[in-house]
């Protein structure tokens, strides 16, 4: 999941695609559903607050993710 900040709003990407924050739980569900490997990494840029990322990083657990990275905005992932 990739979340930039802009104008005091977050936007977040999931494999590329912007999804709703509300979503991201559901669909994160629907993928992990059918892999083994239910890891999921969290990106986001200096304008986003650290509670906005811990959310997502909450979401991401709730949906079944079992390990998570934290990837700064510098990283190419």
């Amino acid at each position: 999941v990739l979340c930039n900040g802009k104008n005091g709003t977050v936007t977040c990407k999931l494999n590329q695609a912007t999804i709703a924050r509300e979503y991201i739980s559901v669909r994160l569900t629907e993928i992990y559903r059918s892999r083994a490997n239910r890891v999921l990494f969290v990106k986001g840029d200096d304008q986003v607050a650290f509670n906005q990322i811990a959310d997502v990083v909450d979401l991401g657990h709730a949906a079944g993710a079992e390990d998570v990275g934290l990837l700064t905005p510098g990283s190419k992932r």
